[in-house]
């Protein structure tokens, strides 16, 4: 019988990183406008996270600001940066809109 790792039917979900023992989740990341300066820090879109993670997680490790965003959407769903994140997730940040008319 297996003793470690996610659920037998969870199991293609999960990648197992074996540098620290833990369960990893990856979601796919869009930077709007001024964030795009912070793409190299999300390689291919998609970034790894443990298991748990949340959005505001997600913006630390990504290093962005957490005062200059406003919206935040996973999944196409407006969220706050304490929503709970799972394998498979998209996620999008936009900074304040600029100009006016």
């Amino acid at each position: 019988m297996r003793t470690e790792g996610p659920p037998q039917k969870l199991w293609r979900s999960w990648v197992y990183e074996n540098r620290t023992g833990r369960f990893v989740m990856t979601v796919k990341v869009k930077l709007m406008s001024l964030f795009e300066k912070y793409r190299s820090k999300v390689p291919g879109e998609k970034s790894s996270l443990p298991e748990g993670a949340s959005v505001r997680d997600l913006a630390i490790q990504i290093g962005l600001p957490l005062e200059s965003l406003r919206i935040i959407t996973v999944n196409g769903k407006q969220e706050t940066l304490d929503r709970p994140l799972a394998d498979g997730d998209l996620i999008y940040f936009f900074p304040p809109a600029i100009g006016g008319g």
